[in-house]
């Protein structure tokens, strides 16, 4: 099949148009097939995920009249949301069929950009007026309205408007919420209630006959925020036809999907592969992957922590117990879960202070060497190893290569790991565990539990096992590696020459 650019005459080798027009009745050919002559770019990588999804929006395929797609970002939902709406404002004025639809997205911007890529469409795509005669050569003129905001012709109608946009005295068939939520709006508590608010209100111009079938709903999006709108319509039980394609799917039921092990299957293969998805995975860390692209929306009453709980601390206590926990893992990224290391102090009141927390990949001998190198920089009093995961190779390693390293196992005593870490919750809460300035990778982990990543919080947990808060009045030995001030050295060397002149006074 030969594909015609914009600008091309329509080759006389074409199969007939009544071919065409028939074909085109199905939206995954329509887009995949007639509009990408359109473009250059958009279009031309599409595979079986599209082919659902527009199987999806399709009422004669799927007949349900509220619909919500959710899809990770760069899935290219919003171009098959192009495609869709040009469909049936196409097929309205070859049927004679009335349609009227509003794109309706988060910003001004946004809208203006869905209707420019329309109304391109209706200029430039030569090949579909080919098939479709009754489209105009000259919308611009030929059309009822063709203007950024409204385009009409005939029995068509379809508009673009924003949250911006007062929804007085219009009403429509078909409403489409596009990306209501973005980064703008999905991080601060009143501007989450704001686009809840405004979403309940625009409904209203929906026009709805459930006898006669006609009202068709389809939100769309990707969820920023745990408590954003998306999120709560993923969640939500209502009478939604779900739609929900995360970045990858387990293999088989039950199976798990696994970014570093490459396990599971990748839904949009014709444009990514793992190694897109880690290097995403890295630059945005860990909640806003698990946000966006696992499409992974904690409960709330499952989470362990809010972001108001996690305090951080600014002066480390006087009098305390120092704890260097690690959870041994393995060499490789891609093929082992990482060692877990975290140094915390435990104050007289049990309050925890955490010094260090990061997941780093090593061989045995590299993992061991590196506890090491905390333990003489932290020197903690206590040093545990997990000892499910402490292997008897790594502790001959200790015995062998760092004979003065001493250490002790914890022993969590078959005691599931979920529940161990649960017990985290009312410290948090009560602000009982208190995070460095620099948290990153441990405020990740914590917000986005339970999940696969619970490394730093395994090691957090056994703290509650092991600790054992100094008494009050019993001071710490000065550390050796704080200079002393001027007074205390002075001291230091009048009570030296003192004991020295005494010394003398009974040897002469």
């Amino acid at each position: 099949m030969r594909l015609l650019q914009p600008d091309q005459r329509i080759p006389s080798n074409l199969k007939p148009r009544e071919w065409w027009r028939e074909k085109s009745a199905d939206l995954y050919f329509f887009g995949s097939v007639v509009l990408r002559t359109a473009f250059d770019d958009k279009f031309h990588d599409n595979g079986v995920i599209h082919r659902h999804l527009a199987e999806f929006l399709d009422t004669g395929k799927r007949p349900s009249r509220k619909k919500l797609v959710v899809m990770f970002r760069g899935s290219y939902k919003t171009t098959w949301l192009l495609a869709f709406c040009v469909w049936m404002f196409v097929w309205s004025i070859v049927k004679l069929s009335p349609v009227s639809i509003v794109y309706n997205t988060a910003t001004r911007a946004n809208a203006e950009n869905f209707s420019d890529d329309f109304r391109h469409i209706i200029r430039n795509c030569a090949f579909l007026r080919w098939i479709f005669p009754e489209i105009p050569a000259d919308p611009d003129t030929s059309f009822r309205k063709f203007t950024t905001w409204k385009i009409e012709h005939k029995s068509a109608k379809f508009h673009v408007a924003s949250l911006d946009t007062k929804q007085v005295s219009r009403h429509y068939t078909v409403i489409i919420n596009d990306d209501l939520v973005n980064d703008d709006n999905a991080f601060s508590e009143v501007e989450r209630e704001t686009v809840k608010r405004k979403f309940k209100f625009q409904k209203s111009i929906l026009t709805r006959y459930k006898k006669k079938s006609i009202g068709l709903e389809i939100d769309t999006g990707t969820p920023y925020h745990p408590l954003d709108l998306m999120a709560e319509l993923i969640n939500s039980r209502g009478r939604y036809d779900k739609f929900i394609v995360p970045y990858a799917i387990p293999e088989l039921p039950g199976q798990e999907v696994d970014l570093f092990l490459q396990k599971g299957i990748i839904t949009f293969p014709e444009m990514f592969c793992w190694d897109d998805f880690r290097e995403i995975y890295e630059d945005q860390g860990t909640s806003i992957f698990a946000t966006q692209y696992e499409l992974r929306i904690i409960d709330e009453g499952d989470r362990l922590c809010k972001p108001a709980w996690i305090r951080k601390w600014r002066f480390p206590p006087d009098n305390y117990q120092r704890l260097l926990m690690v959870d041994p893992g393995g060499g490789e990224k891609d093929r082992h879960d990482p060692w877990g290391f975290l140094v915390c102090d435990v104050s007289s009141t049990g309050q925890i202070f955490i010094h260090y927390a990061k997941k780093l990949w090593f061989t045995p001998r590299l993992g061991l060497e590196h506890a090491y190198s905390i333990y003489q920089e932290y020197k903690p009093d206590e040093v545990f190893f997990d000892k499910e995961r402490l292997s008897t190779t790594a502790g001959d390693l200790i015995e062998s290569r760092l004979p003065l390293f001493n250490f002790s196992v914890w022993d969590h005593k078959n005691k599931p790991a979920e529940k161990r870490i649960y017990r985290l919750k009312q410290y948090y809460e009560t602000g009982k565990i208190l995070h460095p300035p620099d948290s990153k990778e441990l405020d990740d982990e914590l917000l986005n539990y339970p999940s696969k990543s619970d490394h730093l919080l395994v090691c957090l947990a056994a703290v509650l096992d092991v600790m054992n808060p100094p008494k009050t009045k019993i001071s710490r030995p000065e550390d050796e590696n704080v200079a002393p001030g001027f007074e205390e050295e002075l001291q230091k060397l009048s009570s030296y020459y003192g004991e020295k002149r005494e010394n003398d006074d009974l040897f002469f």
